[in-house]
């Protein structure tokens, strides 16, 4: 076993296999430079692809890292997709989903911001509403929450023919 399949398979290790970092690529790229330079239908449907493949895999990797143990992440990582999916689900649903998505992560992003006003001697900002759009389309993305179950799963080796 390499060094590399040692760090994946340790506590936390589901955050650093190619599919999540791929994942989380893909996010940055998308959100950062092409939203802004494109912004279409296409751009939107890859932030959340991207976005569904890299949370249950982040939310097992911290669960992980915060008790120091490698629980049974195949079993894990399917709760953190249901309930992904689940608020994905509800967001791109419903009106009050939508609410609670646009402020709660204008919340969890508050403290970036104020770092960033912080080092450009700025006063903070008032906790952001980020932009959210709600289209029921969007559920086809719920597909890509199968990639974190399969990063997830044991790699099986193939017996030689000795």
């Amino acid at each position: 076993m390499s060094a590399w399949a040692g760090r994946i398979r340790g506590p936390g290790g589901l955050a650093l296999h190619p599919a999540t970092l791929s994942a989380l690529l893909v996010l940055v790229v998308n959100d950062h430079w092409a939203k802004a330079r494109f912004a279409n239908a296409l751009t939107g449907k890859l932030s959340d692809f991207a976005g569904l493949a890299l949370v249950p895999a982040v939310i097992v990797a911290t669960i992980e890292l915060a008790s120091g143990r490698v629980w049974r992440r195949e079993r894990l990582v399917i709760a953190a997709a249901i309930a992904t999916g689940a608020l994905f689900a509800t967001a791109k649903l419903t009106h009050v989903g939508a609410e609670l998505y646009r402020t709660h992560w204008g919340w969890l992003r508050a403290p970036w911001d104020h770092l960033n006003s912080w080092a450009h001697h700025r006063a903070p900002p008032a906790p952001p509403r980020v932009a959210f759009v709600r289209d029921p389309s969007d559920l086809v993305a719920l597909s890509a929450l199968v990639i974190p179950w399969l990063a997830s799963r044991p790699r099986r080796t193939m017996p030689s023919d000795g």
